[in-house]
């Protein structure tokens, strides 16, 4: 690559926060956030992906859900601090061949779309203990592709943005939606009116998010057909014609367990999650943080976050699941300490990179998948979880709070039913 990765561009732009960063507001807690990111992307392992990587992974992610499924279960991050990022406009025109070969459109435009994308993975522990890698998105919007993006151009032009949002994935086991609705009341970061009132709501959301996160076309093609009928409608913008998913009935969508691709489909979403970026301390003034936010404001961040990064998190899952196969070949790349290189007039720093491409060709990589990843095998029968304590504890351990998991019925009846004895023994 004859240029800097974009990783070193963004540690050269964080020096100059007020003309680099998007949105940019100032103040001692965006200084100290971004303080804390410089270290953060200086010590993180740094990976650029090559373009064949990328097609093939791209390939992976169009994969039936079952499988997909089994991905997510595999794509576990292998640092604790990662960055990894790839060329988007190749991409782009790799997506619009592929999806073009299947009878499909894809309007695919280059100048709305940033020359190399990048997503800074952590690891995460909030205040219950529970730990998460939080998924944040990097780009630089050049000047001329600005009002692609908004009609707010000045805003975007020639600087990094990352949005206020970013996403988790759960990639070990399934979500408890009643011990999940406890924790995010006991973090008590969202305004109340906000906040989902049952478990039952808190799905219905987890819904909406993989729905968004992983392409709207990905949720069309493996719903149920009278399902999707029942769902989806055109946007009431003429022009583009498109067709939206409607929400109306959720509840009974989700209720329905008599197609196994959906189920597995309802699973990768229930384990997304949305969550504040770093980009949120710099990108709004100190007093909102005391202030608070509405209900409202809090779904402008999170539609700004599905509209820049959709898809991204379903090819995410596929590269890494690749990469976790030993498949891939890692070239470690020393930038030359001769050639200079600076972007909005800073010097671009030279730290190393990691190049990771595959070591087999295309068609055993579709093989590799199509061996390892066979899908999720079928639905449980139904049977009962039992209720339970739950205890929340703290990143010292100490508990927090203390709450019970009411029992429920889980499986499909259609399958059979698992009857459960608890045999109660005292010595």
């Amino acid at each position: 690559m004859d240029k800097p990765i974009l990783c070193n561009q963004i540690l050269s732009g964080l020096t100059q926060p007020k003309k680099a960063l998007a949105l940019y507001s100032g103040g001692s807690i965006a200084d100290s956030m971004i303080r804390q990111t410089q270290v953060d992307l200086l010590q993180s392992q740094k990976f650029v992906v090559s373009e064949n990587l990328v097609n093939n992974a791209y390939k992976a992610s169009t994969e039936k859900p079952s499988v997909l499924l089994e991905m997510v279960e595999n794509a576990q991050i292998p640092f604790d601090n990662l960055w990894i990022e790839w060329d988007e406009r190749s991409r782009q025109r790799f997506i619009k061949e592929f999806t073009n070969k299947r009878g499909q459109d894809y309007n695919f435009d280059s100048r709305g779309v940033p020359e190399r994308i990048g997503y800074h993975i952590k690891k995460f522990t909030d205040e219950t203990g529970h730990v998460d890698f939080l998924y944040e998105m990097w780009a630089f919007i050049e000047k001329d592709k600005a009002e692609d993006f908004t009609e707010q151009a000045d805003f975007l032009a020639d600087k990094f943005i990352q949005p206020s949002m970013c996403f988790t994935i759960n990639n070990n086991k399934s979500i408890n939606f009643e011990e999940e609705l406890e924790r995010v009341d006991t973090l008590d970061e969202f305004p109340k009116e906000w906040r989902a009132k049952s478990s039952d709501q808190l799905m219905e959301r987890a819904f909406h998010t993989g729905a968004k996160l992983l392409s709207s076309w990905y949720l069309f093609e493996n719903m149920p057909k009278h399902l999707l009928k029942k769902h989806t409608r055109h946007s009431n913008n003429k022009k583009n014609g498109q067709i939206v998913f409607d929400s109306n009935n959720l509840p009974d969508t989700l209720a329905y367990d008599k197609d196994h691709e959906f189920n597995c489909l309802k699973e990768i979403y229930s384990r997304i999650s949305m969550a504040q970026s770093r980009g949120m301390h710099w990108s709004i003034p100190s007093w909102k943080f005391q202030e608070g936010y509405s209900r409202d404001e809090i779904q402008d961040h999170e539609h700004n976050l599905t509209v820049m990064c959709e898809g991204d998190l379903r090819f995410l899952i596929s590269l890494f699941a690749l990469i976790n196969q030993d498949v891939s070949d890692i070239q470690n790349i020393v930038p030359d300490n001769k050639i200079i290189h600076t972007k909005l007039g800073k010097r671009v720093p030279r730290n190393e990179y990691k190049v990771l491409s595959l070591n087999i060709s295309d068609r055993k990589v579709k093989k590799l998948y199509k061996d390892t990843f066979i899908g999720k095998g079928n639905p449980k029968r139904l049977h009962t979880r039992r209720g339970h304590f739950r205890h929340l504890r703290n990143i010292h351990g100490e508990i927090v709070k203390k709450v019970w998991i009411k029992s429920c019925v889980a499986g499909n009846a259609e399958l059979g039913t698992i009857e459960k004895d608890y045999n109660l023994k005292s010595e």
